[in-house]
């Protein structure tokens, strides 16, 4: 395995991008996330997150926080009856235990900018309606792209 290829497996880039692109499949072509495949992704996040505690690349401290962002989505999922996917808060959460703080922030303001310039679109375009839902994930995806652009 190359220097660059292995960094971006233990940097969480390359499990990151699985996840994502799988998911986006999933979002836009069925709508949800299948629970088995969130699992199994759950699973190897699980297994990043534990290589990075064990190389003491991360404190359960930091990671708690990396996680939060997902606990608040899924959170707010439930608290606005399910306006916005579970699903999308447990990717933020995978994010979180294979990324940084600064990468997993960046990534959700990045998918909220752009969900919210899609909407806005949309409904300047006639072609929205104000209650219509949007698959997330691609946007998470497009965030997760940017940071990886920016070098975050």
């Amino acid at each position: 395995m190359t220097a660059a290829l292995y960094d971006m497996t233990v940097s969480g880039v390359l499990p990151g991008m699985g996840i994502l692109l799988t998911g986006t499949y999933f979002d836009i072509r069925k709508k949800e996330l299948p629970v088995v495949w969130l699992f199994v992704c759950g699973i190897i996040a699980a297994a990043g997150c534990v290589l990075r505690l064990c190389k003491g690349e991360v404190y359960w401290q930091t990671l708690i926080m990396t996680i939060m962002p997902g606990i608040f989505l899924v959170f707010l999922s439930f608290a606005s009856g399910r306006k916005l996917g579970a699903g999308d808060g447990i990717i933020f959460m995978m994010i979180g235990m294979i990324s940084s703080l600064q990468r997993v922030l960046f990534v959700l303001m990045s998918s909220l900018l752009l969900t919210s310039i899609y909407s806005i679109c949309l409904l300047a375009a006639g072609k929205g309606k104000k209650n219509q839902t949007i698959p997330y994930v691609p946007f998470i995806t497009a965030g997760f792209v940017l940071t990886v652009l920016a070098g975050i």
